[in-house]
């Protein structure tokens, strides 16, 4: 029992000190940033297919909806590109 709680201390050590999440979710970010309602509609697309993602869709849903408060995105396009891309991923599979 020792030796499992020690050896899943080194595994949570070793992921924590590697930083190779960082620049996925960066690049998950700058793609729904960039292509805003198009990015939108694909990250959530793409994670109700169940391809894995370094974030989840719920935060790109809530970046989805900071755009939408600051006025980058309309907020009918917004709602259509998340409910579009859940409808279309999810029966898709």
């Amino acid at each position: 029992m020792l030796a499992l709680a020690v050896t899943s201390q080194t595994i949570f050590r070793a992921a924590a000190g590697t930083n190779w999440w960082q620049p996925l979710t960066s690049a998950v970010r700058h793609f729904v940033q960039d292509h805003q309602k198009s990015g939108l509609f694909l990250v959530i697309f793409l994670e109700e297919l169940g391809v894995p993602l370094p974030e989840p869709g719920d935060v790109a849903i809530a970046y989805g909806g900071y755009l939408t408060t600051i006025g980058k995105i309309p907020y009918p396009l917004a709602y259509v590109a998340v409910v579009g891309g859940a409808l279309l991923g999810s029966t898709a599979t």
